[in-house]
């Protein structure tokens, strides 16, 4: 068997795991800020705002499948949170 596609499926997993890492250090960083903010007087929320937080969400859904499928086409169970 050739170690080429093994060493590159093992370097595209590395790759995502230093990603998803730095991904949840950043999502729960915004968690807690956005948590914090939501405790006191908001702001008047612009439009455009309100626009890239629909987007943001729609990216974070289309993320999330993504990995499900990885999780998936390895081979893992699936997380229980992944049908909520």
């Amino acid at each position: 068997m050739d170690e080429a596609p093994t060493e590159a499926a093992h370097q595209a997993l590395d790759e995502l795991l230093g990603v998803a890492a730095k991904a949840a250090d950043d999502l729960k960083f915004f968690h807690e800020a956005i948590s914090r903010a939501r405790l006191s007087p908001l702001p008047p929320f612009p439009r455009a705002a309100i626009m890239t937080t629909v987007r943001v969400v729609d990216h974070l859904k289309k993320a999330e499948q993504g990995l499900r499928d990885v999780m998936i086409a390895l081979g893992l169970p699936e997380s229980p949170r992944s049908n909520a």
